[in-house]
């Protein structure tokens, strides 16, 4: 009799542990996004380690699964890119805050002289001298060629040369982790921008059937996709395309758009 009580208590305990292992592996977030001048709702969330997304509602408020070291990405076309890296007390908080920042995109006055354009493109170009230009390419200079690293890539590579126990100490606090998920973000994002650069507008409101204002919300809703990345790395347009035109059908019914 006592044995069979031991081992109930046992599977108790046992259960107990998993059930609070799972709970800190992965829940359910709690956040809101703010600014002081723009609307915050449809903004989308994505946590870029699990493939999952949600957006804002009319208050700025979502709720998203996430774990310690996941990456959230905020993306709106009214705000500047911004993303978070979850960390134990985000985890722990009852309700996380994000501010963001509205993304400028217009220009208050533009000067064409004293080039005297006469706003025919042909004959502005034709009239224009241009200067050779100088460069390390044109000097023929070593590594002229050498595709440049981005800010973040700078910094990865800089605290990947550090002697080995300040990379040991980096990585136990997570500062590395931190540098390659900022890394990731930049590559998806150029890789947004390679597909909504692929195809002119016209091609997705008369063939896809996306309106205008909604173009650049449905490219962030395809690249949730698993498969986002090794699609557009194939750089094969009829495949892209394909890709885009399967995913329509889904943001078209989600948005009630049909």
């Amino acid at each position: 009799m006592i044995l069979k009580f031991n081992n109930l208590i046992f599977c108790i305990v046992f259960f107990s542990c998993l059930v609070s292992s799972a709970q800190k592996l992965s829940m359910e977030l709690k956040g809101k996004v703010e600014s002081n001048t723009t609307d915050v709702s449809d903004v989308h969330v994505i946590n870029t380690r699990k493939n999952q997304a949600t957006i804002t509602n009319q208050y700025g408020y979502f709720r998203i699964k996430a774990s310690v070291n996941d990456t959230l990405w905020f993306s709106a076309i009214q705000f500047d890119k911004s993303f978070l890296v979850v960390d134990d007390k985000i985890i722990e908080s009852e309700l996380v805050t994000v501010a963001l920042e509205e993304s400028l995109t217009e220009l208050d006055e533009v000067v064409v002289t004293p080039y005297n354009l006469s706003g025919n493109l042909h004959m502005d170009i034709q009239s224009m001298k241009f200067k050779p230009t100088v460069s390390s390419t044109s000097l023929r200079l070593p590594n002229a060629e050498v595709k440049p690293l981005s800010l973040n890539e700078r910094k990865l590579f800089l605290a990947m040369q550090e002697q080995l126990l300040h990379r040991l100490i980096d990585e136990i606090t997570g500062h590395n982790k931190k540098l390659r998920n900022s890394v990731s973000v930049d590559k998806l994002e150029k890789e947004i921008q390679t597909i909504r650069n692929s195809y002119p507008d016209s091609l997705y409101k008369e063939r896809l059937k996306i309106p205008s204002e909604k173009i650049d919300d449905f490219i962030y809703y395809c690249a949730v996709d698993t498969i986002f990345n090794s699609t557009v790395q194939s750089r094969d347009k009829l495949k892209i395309w394909s890709f885009l035109e399967r995913k329509s059908l889904a943001y078209r019914k989600n948005n009630y758009l049909d």
